[in-house]
């Protein structure tokens, strides 16, 4: 699937190759997907000059690494100079010294990675940068990000691996056939994520659950919940380099702790956050634009486990509690879910509780909500909740 989107790439940038046309490009997708290989395979498969800066560079970073075409202009080469010298050059006659010098090395294709970091002076020096270098011809402006940019940029996005790429991207890694169950398993919970899915295999052959005899490969299946610490560490580094106002810190815990439904979460995730409309609706931007989210679903699972993991037990109660008010009307069943982190008084625990079991129409959802009852009954009244519990599940027999 990658392997496409690097031949469709490849296919857009022929005409900067041959010198008719001038094209910007938006590689975006979630963290870890394979947008710098992507990259890297396009750039490494063009017959032509190319030049990649991280997004957040500094005008004398980007002065020094632009090649010098023979007979450039003075004008561009005394701009240049200034740049090199930290000098500061205003924005218009910035970007024609850098579209002219790109153009005289034409063909070429500058990339600029990782645009989701950059500050939005550098943001908006590369929006204008992409539509001078449209108009040029031979000249290709390439970007990557955790989320989609807006025209004039042709966007390309990473999708995850499918199961068969998964399974040859490990079994490459490790130089040998792996147990199915093991594999079956790295992409349960890496989802096709290249990167998760090494973390995945690295720690697990560390921890002995993917074991080799020096012949054959053989798996064990690891706790339930089971997280690589290198893993967690650089879910954590990304989200926590988010630069995330108080409002999109809000809605980004809300949404952790809302393991529901989806059409479910639409329903509550504004009111969970406690933002007005407006804030909600910018802070959901905000996620999305650093690749945290897709709409209403997060970018990756492991995202939420992560994020939900960190979020302090006061913190936690107060957004569980906000949960249950939301949904103890519309599905008391979900809101129960929510019981022991809202941590409220038993009596408030047991009128949900019986609402809950008055609609329940499935026999095992219905003894899980009387073994709840029972756990949550003051000790004088709680033989007669066992009992019911008990005949709930001899009937079941």
């Amino acid at each position: 699937m990658q392997t496409d989107t690097v031949s469709r790439i490849v296919q857009r940038l022929n005409p900067v190759v041959s010198k008719r046309l001038g094209v910007v490009l938006n590689v975006f997708g979630e963290p870890g997907i394979g947008k710098s290989w992507t990259v890297s395979q396009v750039l490494r498969g063009i017959p032509c000059q190319t030049l990649s800066i991280h997004a957040t560079f500094k005008e004398t970073d980007l002065a020094a690494a632009l090649p010098r075409p023979k007979k450039l202009p003075i004008w561009v080469e005394k701009q240049l100079l200034h740049l090199e010298h930290g000098e500061i050059v205003e924005m218009p006659a910035l970007v024609n010294t850098i579209t002219t010098t790109l153009a005289m090395l034409a063909p070429v294709v500058l990339h600029f990675e990782d645009v989701h970091e950059a500050s939005f002076e550098r943001l908006e020096l590369i929006q204008k940068l992409a539509l001078a270098i449209k108009r040029v011809k031979g000249v290709a402006l390439m970007v990557t990000s955790r989320s989609e940019l807006p025209e004039p940029f042709l966007t390309f996005k990473i999708q995850a691996l499918i199961r068969a790429e998964s399974d040859a991207l490990l079994i490459a890694e490790l130089g040998s056939e792996l147990p199915i169950e093991g594999l079956q398993y790295i992409f349960a919970r890496a989802q096709g994520n290249p990167l998760f899915s090494l973390e995945f295999l690295r720690y697990l052959t560390r921890q002995g659950f993917l074991w080799s005899n020096g012949k054959t490969w053989h798996w064990r299946n690891p706790p339930s919940g089971f997280m690589p610490v290198s893993l967690e560490a650089l879910l954590e580094r990304i989200t926590s380099n988010l630069v995330l106002d108080a409002d999109s810190r809000a809605a980004l815990e809300a949404r952790a702790i809302l393991n529901l439904p989806i059409t479910v979460v639409r329903q509550v995730w504004w009111q969970v956050s406690d933002l007005s409309e407006v804030a909600f609706e910018r802070a959901k931007q905000a996620l999305a634009e650093g690749g945290i989210v897709i709409g209403d679903v997060f970018s990756h699972a492991l995202f939420q486990e992560v994020i939900a993991s960190a979020i302090s037990k006061a913190r936690r109660q107060e957004l569980a509690w906000r949960c249950w008010q939301q949904l103890e009307q519309v599905d008391p069943i979900l809101a129960t879910q929510f019981i022991q982190d809202a941590a409220r008084d038993f009596t408030e625990v047991l009128t949900l509780l019986e609402r809950a079991i008055a609609v329940c129409t499935q026999p095992e959802q219905e003894a899980r909500l009387l073994a709840l009852k029972v756990q949550w009954t003051p000790l004088a009244n709680r033989f007669e909740a066992a009992l019911a519990l008990s005949s709930t599940l001899f009937g079941q027999q």
